[in-house]
């Protein structure tokens, strides 16, 4: 394109001057047009033989180059960073724990998910006492929460001995900070480091959930006799506290309890005749309610550690309406990271017509990985590219580059 100078004595600068800038501007234009060109390209081609690292382009990077700061923190959180600290930069790190401590005043909640991403790599690259420290940060009602994902990220991370009660001061209730380490091990099937735990407890007397996951962890090694000697326990413990429950709250909690314990025994004819003996809903939002949506969330969970997932997904559905889109949710995850397809979107309808979106896209996800696993990798990043959340398509991009080679 040549450039036309005219000459007037009185606007011919004024000419080249807009001349130019037209010039600039349809530079700019051509330029966006080849970029954007080149992404579509790049991203069909990905799309037709995904790869590593074309997802993880796809994931993290942006039009200006790889996505930074806050924007990136958004998209990490919606993963499973947690098994993969490696991703989590020390500017990562830093962002994070400035989140924590900017949105603190906003609202108590907000800063939690920022929290969980900086422990998990303040953790990994070992600066425990800055995920001690910044607990501080928290409301006074996530301390006990706070405390619990250090503890899972120092187990997940082989660092037991950092957890604060070997030489370090305890930073919350003492029985809370052995349960929490005793399960997560025994979760894990380190039950000798749970067992050493448990020998240490400070009342020297394990709860009946401690006690439950233990028994859990022995059957799911194969040892059913050391298994059913800590459920008998576990009910032993559940009986004694009965006698002194004078309260809804006390009262529906044991029961689910017991029913936990029905149904890690393998009595599903008696947990599905609790269940229905339960009283109703109450519609209030107490304690009693809180304990049965928990209840429900153990009783599912624990099917599901034991493989059952069957019988997690009759119990999901024939939960009260307020707690079951959870349950379902709960078990679509499990299917989808087991990469049971059909069983993944065979959940999307029990959600009902007027699911929130944003379990919608929850579900996708789940769907989106359960192809991956199940080594349909093209379907998968079909599925990711049809979430409209655009942070959640990016989220499942970073899922499904981790089930491939890198």
């Amino acid at each position: 394109m040549r450039l036309r100078v005219v000459t007037s004595p009185t606007w011919g600068k004024q000419t080249v001057r807009v001349n130019c800038i037209r010039l600039a501007m349809a530079a700019a234009v051509v330029g966006w047009v080849g970029w954007g060109s080149t992404a579509r390209a790049d991203w069909a081609s990905c799309q037709s033989k995904p790869t590593r690292s074309c997802l993880l382009d796809e994931a993290l990077r942006s039009g200006d180059g790889q996505l930074t700061g806050k924007e990136r923190l958004d998209v990490m959180v919606l993963t499973g960073y947690r098994n993969h600290p490696e991703y989590l930069a020390p500017a990562d790190i830093e962002e994070a724990k400035q989140q924590v401590m900017d949105r603190q005043a906003s609202s108590p909640a907000l800063p939690w998910q920022y929290f969980s991403l900086a422990t998990t790599g303040l953790v990994a690259a070992d600066r425990i006492q800055e995920a001690y420290d910044l607990m501080s940060e928290l409301d006074a009602r996530w301390v006990n929460s706070a405390l619990d994902e250090v503890i899972r990220a120092l187990i997940k991370a082989g660092k037991p001995d950092e957890i604060p009660v070997f030489g370090r001061p305890v930073l919350a209730d003492p029985r809370h900070v052995f349960n929490t380490a005793v399960k997560t091990l025994a979760d894990q099937g380190n039950i000798e480091q749970a067992l050493v735990l448990t020998a240490l407890h400070p009342t020297g007397l394990p709860d009946e959930d401690t006690l439950t996951w233990l028994g859990v962890a022995y059957a799911k090694r194969g040892d059913g006799k050391t298994a059913a000697r800590f459920y008998a326990r576990a009910q032993a413990n559940i009986e004694g506290k009965k006698v002194y429950s004078v309260t809804d709250d006390t009262a529906i909690e044991l029961r689910f309890k017991q029913i936990v314990l029905q149904a890690v025994r393998g009595d599903i004819d008696g947990v599905r005749t609790a269940l229905k003996e339960l009283p109703a809903v109450s519609g209030r939002s107490d304690r009693a309610e809180m304990n049965r949506n928990v209840g429900y969330q153990q009783l599912v969970g624990f099917l599901l550690s034991l493989e059952n997932p069957a019988v997690a997904l009759e119990i999901a559905k024939s939960g009260p309406e307020p707690y079951r889109t959870l349950s379902l949710m709960t078990v679509a995850l499990w299917d989808g990271e087991h990469g049971r397809s059909d069983e993944t979107r065979a959940i999307l309808p029990l959600l009902g017509d007027n699911v929130d979106p944003k379990i919608r896209g929850t579900l996708q996800r789940a769907l989106a990985i359960a192809a991956a696993k199940s080594g349909d990798i093209k379907s998968a990043a079909a599925l990711a590219s049809e979430t409209n959340d655009s942070v959640r398509r990016r989220a499942i991009m970073f899922e499904l580059a981790q089930s491939l080679p890198p």
